[in-house]
């Protein structure tokens, strides 16, 4: 059973409850924050999400992100931004472009950033 956790990176069983325990509330701070915000401006909040694990990662003494990690950081949630300001509340003639088609084009971005990352770095 030691060496199950053990694949995937997980070394103490209490890790793995730790890591259940914050997901848990990741998930009613997100879906708290969507119906006090609203859906538009809760989903610019995704475009934070993963400046904040890079900066959470090095804070807690991992390595700093390349410079390649950043860009992609930025390109997805510049997409991201833009993916939000195409459709209106009064307006919702853009939305199979906004949230079909940017989706497609944001993860093939994510996708090509993190192959990258993975055939330069060995990340």
């Amino acid at each position: 059973m030691a060496l199950a956790w053990c694949a995937v990176g997980i070394e103490n069983p209490v890790h793995l409850l730790f890591i259940v325990a914050v997901t848990a509330v990741a998930f009613v701070l997100w879906y708290s924050s969507v119906g006090r915000l609203g859906a538009s401006r809760a989903g610019l909040l995704t475009g934070v999400a993963p400046v904040a694990a890079a900066a959470t990662g090095v804070l807690l003494g991992g390595p700093a992100p390349r410079p390649l990690v950043w860009a992609g950081i930025a390109v997805v949630a510049a997409l991201l931004a833009y993916e939000h300001s195409l459709v209106k509340a009064d307006d919702l003639s853009t939305l199979d472009a906004a949230f079909f088609a940017m989706n497609g084009y944001i993860s093939i971005s994510f996708l090509l950033f993190w192959g990258a990352a993975v055939a330069l770095w060995r990340v």
